[in-house]
């Protein structure tokens, strides 16, 4: 299942450059992981991000290091 998070604007202006990692926007993310639990799911996610206008200020102030140039993430 893909998993993503989007700022707090109208639902006209969001498209795959306003994504953002679970947890720095505005969904429910606690609701949303507890009703899937309820729903019986317990899968893995996966965040998918597309594009960012400014992915260095982005990552500077996101909540998870930036990916690695092999895909893992930089502690």
């Amino acid at each position: 299942m893909h998993f993503q998070d989007v700022p707090d604007r109208p639902r006209e202006l969001l498209d795959s450059t306003t994504r953002l990692i679970p947890g720095d926007g505005v969904c429910a993310l606690v609701r949303i992981l507890r009703k899937l639990a309820e729903k019986g799911y317990f899968g893995p996610l996966s965040v998918e991000l597309m594009y960012s206008r400014n992915a260095r200020a982005y990552w500077s102030s996101a909540s998870m290091p930036p990916p690695a140039s092999n895909g893992e993430h930089i502690s």
